[in-house]
């Protein structure tokens, strides 16, 4: 009779020795923001009771040499290590008792790309300080998290100002202020035309809009003033900037209105509007006025010498 498939898990449970960890090796690809969760089985095959604690280092693999780093010596964007969440406190197992841990990766928000390799290793000890002591756990049941983070590349940005110094000129120079803010993870170089109109709907000029001398870094505000000699023109402006940033070509319009009203145009019609005015003041005046006639008062003495206040026509 052929043995069964739990007979065989059997006997190749009882050939094994020392402290078995499941699974060994754990190999992900990941993002930012990412988290993993995992179930960490833990077998003791030993003939004793044993106390193991989970110790967590990064390793570096420069030079083709394993490096046992401590998470303290690295920052959050680089140590996979920190990025490790699993209970660090005694676990006791019995001869040939399992148990299950559970394990966390939290990748960073501010995680760099790149390869990131740790370790979790079970040190049979007799407190923390000891199992930290063994640094690699040598001997010990042990984890290898390997880790490839990649960049995610986010694009994005808006005007947050385009505005002139003021909304009616009397003179040039016309001075447009853009800004634009950068909400992505890379430097981006905004490049595009502000495209005026007269008060007809022709486009009388192009202004060109480029910060590529002057990328805007990410969280950070470019800002840009671009002068327009307005010449002869007159009446109401429209401005439209159109702009285009980033690997993928995203749009950034907006749209505003201005006044050229030339000082010789804005003196005559001052001038015109005070003559204008008093035009109509005297005019006015000359159809409401009405004269006011007195009445004549007459003094006469009658006979006996008195005098007669009376009015006579």
């Amino acid at each position: 009779m052929e043995p069964s498939i739990e007979d065989s898990m059997e006997k190749s449970d009882k050939e094994k020795t020392g402290i078995v960890v499941t699974p060994t090796i754990i190999d992900e690809q990941a993002k930012v923001r990412d988290i993993f969760t995992y179930t960490i089985l833990i077998t003791n095959y030993t003939d004793r009771k044993v106390n193991l604690y989970a110790v967590v280092n990064d390793i570096s693999t420069s030079d083709g040499k394993q490096e046992f780093i401590s998470p303290s010596q690295l920052d959050r964007q680089t140590s996979l290590a920190r990025w490790i969440k699993i209970s660090r406190g005694v676990t006791e197992l019995n001869p040939r008792e399992s148990t299950e841990l559970s394990l966390e990766i939290n990748v960073a928000l501010d995680a760099t790309a790149g390869k990131r390799y740790a370790m979790i290793s079970f040190p049979d000890s007799s407190n923390r300080y000891a199992a930290e002591k063994s640094v690699s756990g040598v001997g010990s049941a042990k984890v290898l998290i390997n880790m490839d983070v990649k960049e995610v590349i986010v694009e994005k940005a808006q005007i947050s100002e385009f505005k002139t110094t003021r909304n009616v000129y009397t003179k040039p120079p016309a001075i447009f202020n853009i800004a634009v803010e950068n909400f992505g993870n890379r430097d981006i170089a905004p490049l595009g035309i502000i495209y005026l109109f007269n008060r007809r709907g022709e486009e009388i000029k192009q202004l060109l809009v480029d910060f590529s001398e002057a990328p805007i870094a990410p969280e950070e505000t470019g800002k840009m003033a671009l002068e327009w000699d307005t010449g002869k023109q007159l009446g109401k402006i429209k401005a439209k900037v159109e702009l285009e940033y980033g690997d993928s070509k995203r749009d950034l319009m907006d749209t505003i209105y201005i006044w050229l009203i030339p000082s010789r145009y804005l003196i005559g019609f001052v001038a015109f509007t005070i003559i204008v005015v008093i035009f109509l003041v005297i005019f006015l005046f000359r159809r409401t006025y009405q004269p006011h006639n007195k009445p004549t008062v007459r003094v006469e003495t009658t006979a006996n010498g008195v005098l007669d206040l009376k009015n006579k026509k």
